[in-house]
């Protein structure tokens, strides 16, 4: 790793923030004092104990200042008392090294407490009033003085840490406003100045120090493994998936080495769009199960080493949801929480039809730019927004490790809804210009970041359709304060006539390798890649951009290589880690997808399509290509549920499942397993630059990884037709070392020319 020496003298400032006290907080069954085990509700009860005993004896000194002159060792014996007290409390819950920093404030009211007690004790034995009335009346006002200021003290400082101490999320302790260093080059403090509402802040001056040129963070290092919980693993045997279900896979999940998880929407809906409609964001859809099941699923994924990541639906709402159906009425404090007009204008829904919808009672009509069950909320509305980010707090405090979010670039829209430009008989236009990266889009993202995402250490990735990459260095760029990464669709739009999936266009490899190279050379050290070809969005990437066939396992190995060493962070589909493929399904009404029964709906009347050729389209691009049943085995129902599926389950799980993968040493999933190993021993994975080599070659995808003097070539077959692979003469490679293939490799052959199988993947380290 490269370190830079810097001669000049640096001043910044660290922040101590509050909200980040909850690293200091052990939130597991540990051992206490390296003997007893003991489970966290046990300590926390330990902790009121002993803190509350501790308090009342420390509170005792006060009647018995007028001891301070004659018996000045009984007061100190009560207060060395009660301290200790105070400080046994503070084993049973926080982390023993770093208790020290957990006392340093209450230590100072209460030390400045006892003070003040002594002066006033020697007082009045200079007035000789000790056994006065004045001395009880004294005596009584100081202790409801210190008796405040102490539990303030102790309280803000925590950070509510009587109510939510057990389940707090782990984050770092510091941020370093000026850069971020490693925990064993902590500058030099000179001054410290408090903030009480908000942080401690310590500034700083280092001479000569040494910076690190990379910006580690553990959601840059990590591989996120999304989660469709309707999809993946059913307890009930109701047929759909449920949290427990996702509980009982974890073992799965750590044997192939994921770190974060990323949960599809499991909050309360209506269920319009597959849990896209929230109508409660703080409660847990029923059918997945219960709150509580979720904070053990919570709690069992830190047990195993694994964040957790939530959706966050923010650009609209289920209809209802009890803000619409009282923003409905007319006549509340919540009339303008989501967008109405009288005139609605032409703009088109992205499931087909208008984007406005008449509503009977208000007698105005809602602009809903997805399904009429969608309405838009209205972010121009600082009471909406405050609201958001209050739940999102809500979210935080439970311990959640971050959000990925919705169409957030589709908050902000042109006030006055201008009319747009007319596409197909129906009069209706896209609009999309006035509605995507809208006038105030930044300025609500840093103002969620200053409230919310500022004061926890998290992973934020915003979805953001039509976004490109100058336009995500606004998003994501170090010193913007609003995301850390984004999806972008530029890439997954290849092969789509003007990014109409349902048009299908050819493609050439030249077309992906010139938008990765951008997006990669964009943003490196301005933001971060999201890595990833498919989601429940998206057809099964295999099917997309390989060969589901014949070279299924070969080509699912290939397009694994490519995505796992770009520099971003890789996104894993459930079931991608399998190679499972895309569905077809001979009748519609075996879809479930509110979008294809859209579409169709238009097709009817455009006649665009006939029934087969929409169904055999689908096959290629639905979304229900991403949602069918998780394949874990190949008994009744590829083991997803032992009821009836709530969508077909794919005809192939016979020999594309889970357990046969695992047991297999040269399958799909233990192509992965060892990539994530890779990726967690070689930093260059997450963290090289990305030189693109052979950038006219229509076969051949490569490039040059380089994180200091490591240096990386990447070399892959993109079709199933073999094909020559010949060094540039401008690139010198001497003493290679096979990394990873997906075929038998000499592992020191010489790599200036040689034959590339069908989609053949190597990577090599040289000099």
């Amino acid at each position: 790793m490269e370190i830079k020496e810097k001669n000049n003298k640096q001043e910044g400032t660290i922040i101590f923030h509050r909200d980040t006290m909850n690293e200091l907080f052990i939130s597991e069954n540990k051992y206490l004092l390296f003997c007893i085990k003991l489970h966290p509700m046990v300590r926390f009860i330990l902790f009121i104990i002993t803190f509350l005993i501790g308090l009342t004896i420390l509170l005792l000194t006060l009647p018995l200042t007028g001891l301070y002159v004659e018996q000045p060792i009984i007061l100190g014996i009560v207060y060395i008392v009660s301290k200790i007290l105070l400080y046994i409390s503070l084993v049973f819950i926080a982390s023993p090294w770093k208790q020290l920093i957990l006392i340093c404030r209450p230590v100072r009211f209460s030390t400045l407490a006892f003070c003040i007690i002594g002066i006033v004790g020697i007082w009045l034995s200079i007035f000789h009033i000790t056994n006065s009335l004045l001395i009880l009346i004294l005596s009584i006002l100081l202790q409801a003085l210190c008796f405040t200021l102490y539990c303030l003290s102790y309280l803000s400082f925590t950070h509510n840490i009587l109510f939510d101490c057990i389940k707090r999320p782990k984050i770092s302790l510091l941020t370093n406003h000026l850069n971020k260093r490693s925990s064993s080059e902590l500058p030099e403090i000179n001054s410290t100045s408090v903030d009480m509402s908000n942080s401690i802040q310590i500034d700083f001056s280092v001479e000569k120090e040494k910076i690190m040129s990379i910006d580690k963070r553990w959601w840059k290092e990590g591989v996120v493994y999304q989660i469709y919980c309707k999809s993946f693993k059913d307890t009930t045997g109701d047929g759909y998936g449920d949290i427990k279900g996702i509980i009982e896979k974890i073992p799965y999940l750590k044997e192939l080495g994921i770190s974060i998880v990323w949960l599809n929407p499991i909050y309360s809906t209506s269920d319009a769009d597959n849990g896209y409609d929230i109508k409660d964001y703080q409660e847990i859809n029923s059918r997945f199960g219960t709150m509580k099941d979720f904070e053990e699923l919570l709690f069992k994924m830190h047990e195993a080493g694994i964040k957790v990541v939530m959706d966050l639906v923010v650009n609209h709402s289920s209809n209802q949801h009890q803000w619409f159906i009282e923003s409905k009425k007319g006549n509340n404090e919540k009339k303008e929480w989501y967008i109405w007009s009288k005139n609605p204008n032409n703009w088109r829904s992205f499931f087909s039809g208008s984007a406005w919808k008449y509503d009977e009672e208000r007698k105005e009509y809602y602009l809903h730019l997805f399904l009429e069950e969608q309405p838009d909320l209205n972010w121009e509305n600082i009471e909406v927004r405050q609201c958001i980010y209050k739940m999102m707090r809500w979210w935080f405090d439970k311990g959640i490790d971050g959000f990925r979010m919705d169409v957030i670039n589709l908050i902000s829209k042109v006030k006055g809804f201008p009319n747009d430009s007319p596409i197909g008989l129906d009069g209706l236009a896209s609009g999309f210009r006035y509605f995507a990266n809208g006038p105030r889009v930044h300025e609500f993202l840093n103002e969620m970041n200053r409230e919310v995402l500022s004061h926890y250490d998290c992973l934020t990735v915003g979805e953001t359709p039509g976004v490109t990459p100058e336009q995500a260095q606004k998003y994501v760029g170090k010193e913007r304060h609003e995301l850390e990464m984004l999806f972008q669709f530029e890439h997954v739009n290849i092969g789509y006539k003007n990014g109409d999936k349902w048009i299908s266009v050819p493609w050439k490899l030249t077309e992906l390798k010139q938008n990765i190279e951008k997006w990669q050379i964009t943003l490196h050290n301005c933001g971060w890649n999201s890595l990833y070809f498919n989601n429940h969005d998206q057809p099964r990437q295999v099917s997309r951009w390989g060969n589901d066939t014949k070279y299924r396992i070969e080509s699912a190995k290939m397009l694994a290589t490519l995505l796992h060493t770009l520099e971003g962070t890789p996104y894993i589909y459930q079931g991608e880690e399998l190679g499972m493929t895309n569905v077809y399904f001979d009748k519609l009404d075996d879809y479930k997808d509110c979008e294809i029964f859209g579409k169709w709906k238009e097709i009817t009347q455009t006649h665009e399509m006939t029934l087969d050729q929409f169904l055999k389209r689908v096959s290629e691009v639905g979304r229900d290509n991403a949602r069918t049943p998780m394949q874990w085995d190949n008994s009744e129902n590829a083991g997803f549920t032992s009821g009836n599926p709530w969508i077909k389950i794919n005809p192939n799980y016979k020999t594309i499942n889970a357990k046969e993968a695992i047991q297999n040493p040269n399958s799909i999933f233990n192509y992965y397993k060892k990539l994530l190993q890779l990726r967690k021993e070689n930093p260059i994975m997450p963290y090289g630059e990305v030189q693109m080599i052979l950038k006219d070659n229509e076969h051949i995808f490569a490039y040059i990884k380089t994180l200091d003097q490591i240096k990386w070539i990447i070399i892959l077959n993109f079709f199933e037709t073999p094909i020559k692979f010949i060094l540039p003469s401008d690139i010198q490679i001497q003493n290679n070392h096979l990394i990873i293939s997906n075929y038998q490799v000499n592992e020191y052959e010489s790599i200036n020319q040689f034959l590339l199988r069908p989609y053949e993947a190597r990577v090599y380290q040289f000099n």
